[in-house]
């Protein structure tokens, strides 16, 4: 191989102008060399390979830029070359110091050689900082020092005219990604960094360089993540103006924190709104008809409807899984009071299933509706006495209510012979589910034997004793001593009423007693009858006393005066009243005690 020899290299800096393409200046330069072997003698009119390459560093490295030309030396060994001729030079290959090294034949000359400037090449990097723009295009020191200079709205700065411009900035638009941090925003104090990200497909996150979304706002702590929306009649502190904002312990609200209503609308609709004292207000004052829907299944029929936004009030529909109406309540169409309408099946009608109705027929009265295919139950207070309710035959039964009436009975066709003493003819036992009155109905044939001369005196009665008459159930047979010898018979009913204080079971007896002559009692019935309710005032029969005082000896009255009976109505009804009043205090404890079940 023949060694070369670089005796002489060049460069004129001068003539290095390198710029962009759209300022039209040359971006190649002018390179001389005179090659020599190794005895130091010029390689004249010799053809040569030699490539050109520059490092940023004095050895090593890979070279930023390359060129190869192919040419001939001159009669004294000389080459000239323009470099950037064939691989173009550009001001991004001059970023700093630079050294060339140069190939002859595949020989790599060393050392390498340090690019240096020409004097006036001193000025074009001065230029080269203006990046192609004019002095007065830049703010100047005065401008920049100015307090509030950049900021002041009466002293504005071009911001464009700043060094240092990230990328895409120059035109003062932020259209255009840079390297960098040209995409985010530390806080004030320099923590956190990223403050503020904006990431490649344009999501903003705020406190967040990953964000899921157009704006995702994110605290790395356990602490409240708040959206706030404040002006200046709201005020700017935490406890003013509009907040969207997620708790450590998973809720999330949007709230006015404001003393104002929360709107919601969408479409230029209706709105609803959130008042401040907790109630809902849908589409309030707006005359177009609001509908309002809960839905089941994803895709599936709406479960719940508001319907019917007419001049007779709101409505509201609970749906089946298949569509069909099965609950309808809202107001009536009267213009007053409400209504319920549970259907029975898939067929929508107010006859078939359960209506209750607060104004029936405008009437002022409630009115509850069961309708069965084949079966109703009616109860219309607009009615009055057994109309007002309707109940299906044999509809109730002993075991649904609890005090109702009940019946206990013996009889006998056996002959019962009365004696001197009290003697119980029947007796029978009757368990009341309550407080009331049982109502002892005892009944025969007496046939009396008589003899002519001698007077037939019997006692009948009931008691709750089978040794004593009460007072008032002494009933006297009296057959006068101047009657023929011979029998008589005679058919005997008495009745006693006995209060009783609770439940219980309770026993009484149908009883007689004979004084003189000879009875014998036939077909004896003895029935008792519980009554759960007096409808005014009741006079049980008297307690029973000891034996001996008859009907001789009671106190003489005359007849019930007109005054007695206005007074003994005006009494019975205070006590039935009484009675409503009790019943109706019973029935709103029962509810009250249903309700603290709940």
């Amino acid at each position: 191989m023949r060694a070369t020899t670089l005796l002489l290299a060049a460069i004129a800096a001068a003539a290095l102008c390198v710029a962009p393409a759209t300022a039209q200046f040359p971006t190649t330069m002018n390179y001389q060399v005179m090659l020599t072997n190794d005895s130091d003698e010029p390689l004249v009119d010799e053809a040569v390979e030699l490539v050109f390459n520059l490092y940023d560093m004095e050895s090593g490295g890979v070279a930023e830029w390359t060129e190869t030309h192919n040419t001939t030396t001159n009669g004294i060994g000389v080459v000239s070359v323009v470099l950037g001729s064939s691989n173009p030079l550009s001001v991004d290959d001059f970023p700093g110091v630079l050294w060339l090294e140069i190939e002859v034949d595949g020989d790599v000359l060393s050392p390498r050689r340090r690019l240096t400037s020409a004097p006036y090449s001193l000025a074009a990097y001065d230029a080269r900082q203006l990046a192609g723009h004019t002095w007065d295009e830049f703010a100047t020191h005065d401008e920049l020092s100015t307090t509030g200079s950049i900021n002041s709205p009466g002293n504005p700065v071009d911001w464009t005219k700043l060094k240092s411009v990230p990328a895409g900035f120059e035109d003062g638009t932020d259209d255009v990604g840079g390297a960098g941090d040209g995409h985010s925003l530390d806080a004030w104090d320099g923590a956190p960094v990223d403050a503020v990200w904006v990431a490649g497909q344009g999501y903003l996150g705020i406190g967040t360089t990953a964000p899921e979304g157009i704006v995702h706002a994110h605290v790395d702590t356990e602490y409240y993540t708040t959206l706030r929306l404040t002006n200046q009649m709201t005020g700017a502190t935490g406890s003013d103006g509009l907040s969207l904002s997620m708790s450590p312990w998973d809720d999330a609200s949007l709230r006015n924190q404001e003393n104002g209503p929360l709107y919601l609308s969408a479409g230029g609709g209706s709105a609803t709104s959130f008042r401040t004292d907790g109630s809902v207000w849908v589409a309030r004052g707006s005359s177009v008809p609001v509908e309002f829907r809960v839905y089941g299944q994803p895709g599936g029929l709406d479960y719940l409807h508001r319907s019917f936004g007419d001049t007779h009030g709101g409505q509201f529909e609970l749906h089946d899984d298949e569509g069909n109406i099965a609950v309808e309540f809202g107001a009536d169409d009267a213009g007053t009071g409400g209504r319920i309408i549970v259907q029975r099946d898939d067929t929508h009608s107010v006859d078939r299933g359960i209506d209750l109705n607060g104004n029936w027929s405008s009437t002022g009265d409630p009115a509850l509706r069961v309708l069965g295919s084949s079966r109703s139950a009616l109860f219309s207070m607009n009615y009055e006495g057994n109309t007002s309710v309707t109940l299906p035959a044999d509809a109730i039964f002993d075991y649904e209510i609890l005090d109702e009436p009940g019946v206990t009975a013996v009889a006998s066709n056996s002959s019962y012979g009365l004696t001197p003493g009290v003697d119980p003819m029947a007796s029978s036992t009757i368990t009341t589910p309550a407080s009331g009155y049982v109502l002892a109905i005892g009944s025969c044939q007496l046939t009396v034997t008589h003899t002519n001369g001698t007077a037939s005196d019997i006692d009948l009665g009931v008691s709750d004793s089978d040794t004593d008459f009460p007072a008032n159930q002494e009933v006297n047979l009296l057959v006068p001593s101047s009657a023929a010898t011979g029998s008589y018979a005679f058919p005997i009913t008495v009745s006693g009423l006995f209060q009783v204080g609770s439940a219980g079971s309770y026993s009484y007896y149908f009883i007689g007693e004979e004084y003189s002559g000879s009875g014998i009692v036939y077909d004896v019935q003895f029935s008792l009858v519980y009554l759960p309710t007096a409808y005014g005032t009741v006079t049980p029969t008297l307690a029973r006393g000891a034996a001996g005082a008859r009907d001789e000896a009671a106190v003489e009255r005359g007849p019930v005066t007109p005054a007695e009976v206005v007074a003994q109505r005006a009494e019975s009804e205070a006590a039935n009243l009484a009675r409503i009043e009790r019943e109706l205090a019973e029935i709103q404890a029962q509810v009250e005690a249903m309700k603290e079940e709940r």
